[in-house]
This record gives structure tokens, sequence and C-alpha cells, in this order.
């Protein structure tokens, strides 16, 4: 499988540099601009690195998703599935490949927000002592930085579970619209409604357990509001994955 894996990400590698480039010279623009104290470079350089990583959460998805529907679509996809890997283990790798992406993107997020933040806050203002008096700040409130911390971490957590399951609802949808029309005209459409519809449903589902309860502590409250969106995304996502693989066995002819 991770042959699969190291397969999705050779094949996308140039759109994969292509956002690093971009990072990467934003990256250069926010240091000069901090060298030259160059105060609306400085800002106009954090905001294009704020939108950059935005937008790169949108790719990652597209990526994740083209990955799959590409390889129905090609002449030679069937190739990929006379290899000594199960329909399940090829839909598999697509999600892992989905996954390496974002972690790859998150990590490299949070070691220029490690590095900026600081250089920002050293040139525009003292830093030292922030974290203490906000940690202060928050005990006040009766609130720990070690909760919040955790309350971050889950929702990360959340975040990256219901994107793998959007990228499996979509893998779902293109399947089962090749299963319907099979190699006749449509079949985008179909695959882009029926991925709206049941994220709508799904939307609609986790939407019926939105907690209002606020008299516990805030990891006490994370947990509870959290945890039902990140078994649903769970359950979507091995249920998604399963139909996805048996289709492809079963009913699509490549």
């Amino acid at each position: 499988m991770l042959k699969l894996v190291k397969y999705e990400l050779r094949k996308n590698r140039t759109a994969i540099l292509v956002l690093l480039a971009i990072a990467a010279a934003l990256e250069a623009y926010f240091l000069i601009s901090i060298a030259r104290e160059a105060s609306e470079d400085v800002y106009a350089a954090i905001a294009l690195l704020t939108l950059l990583f935005a937008c790169v959460s949108f790719a990652v998805f597209i990526l994740g998703v083209s990955s799959y529907s590409g390889e129905l679509k090609r002449r030679s996809s069937y190739l990929i599935f006379m290899t000594p890997n199960s329909a399940l283990a090829v839909v598999i790798s697509k999600l892992l490949f989905t996954l390496a992406l974002a972690i790859l993107f998150s990590a490299l997020a949070l070691a220029l927000l490690a590095v900026d933040m600081p250089i920002f806050l050293d040139a525009y203002g003292e830093w030292e002592g922030y974290y203490v008096l906000f940690e202060q700040l928050l005990s006040q409130q009766g609130v720990a930085l070690g909760e919040i911390i955790s309350g971050f971490l889950l929702t990360v957590a959340q975040l990256f579970l219901q994107i793998l399951s959007y990228v499996g609802v979509a893998y779902l949808s293109i399947t089962l619209s090749a299963t319907i029309l099979q190699s006749r005209k449509g079949r985008g459409l179909v695959s882009f409604l029926l991925f709206v519809g049941i994220v709508f449903v799904l939307s609609h589902i986790s939407g019926l357990y939105v907690t209002e309860t606020l008299e516990m502590s805030a990891t006490g409250f994370y947990v509870q509001a959290l945890a039902p969106t990140i078994l649903q995304s769970v359950l979507v996502l091995v249920a998604s994955t399963i139909l996805s693989a048996l289709m492809l066995k079963r009913h699509v002819s490549l």
C-alpha cells in the first residue's frame, strides 16, 4: 500500500511543488520585509500566507478527489487495479495520500507560525511574558491554558477527520455515478449532485446533536461538542471507503 501512496505523491508532485514554492516565496517576502522594516509589506505577507494556507486546505481536497476521479476516467486506469492490491487497498491508499498532504501542509503552517510569530512580535512589540500573562488571565476566568490547547488539538483532529470523510463521500459519489452511468456522459455532474446531497444530509444529522452545555471544563466541553462529529466522520469514512471498494470490484467496468 505504501507503494501506492508513493505513486500518488509522484503523480501529483508538480502541484505539490508549486504550492511549496509559493509558500517559500511568501515566506521570503515576509522575512525580507521584516529586515527592511517595511510594515505594509509585512502585513501583506502575513495576509498572503494566511490566504495561501486557507486555499491549500481546499487544494488538498481537490487533489485527493481528482486523484480518484482521474483513475476511473483514464483508459489505462485498469492497470492499477491489476496490481497485487485489492480495490479496498487502492481506495485506502488514495485516502492516505490525502492525509499525507494534509499533515505535510499543516506541519508547514505550524512551523512557519512558530518561526514567524516571535520574529513579528519581536519587531513590533515585546513578546516575552505574553504566554504567562495570557495564562494568568485565563486562570482568573477558571480556565487552564492546557485545556485550551487540548481543545485546539481535538478541533484539529476533528477537521482532519471531517476533510477525510468528505473525500470519502466524494469517492462514493464518483463510484456511484460510474456504476449508474458507466461510460456515458454526465458522470461529473451526477457525482457533484450526489456529493452535495450526501454532505447536506450529513450536515443536517450533525446539527441534531450540537450541544449548548457550557457548565463544565473547557476540555470537557470540547469533548462533548466534538466527539459526536468525530464519531460521525469516522463512520462515514469507513462506510464510504468500503462501499466504494465493493462497487469498484463488482459493478464498475474499467
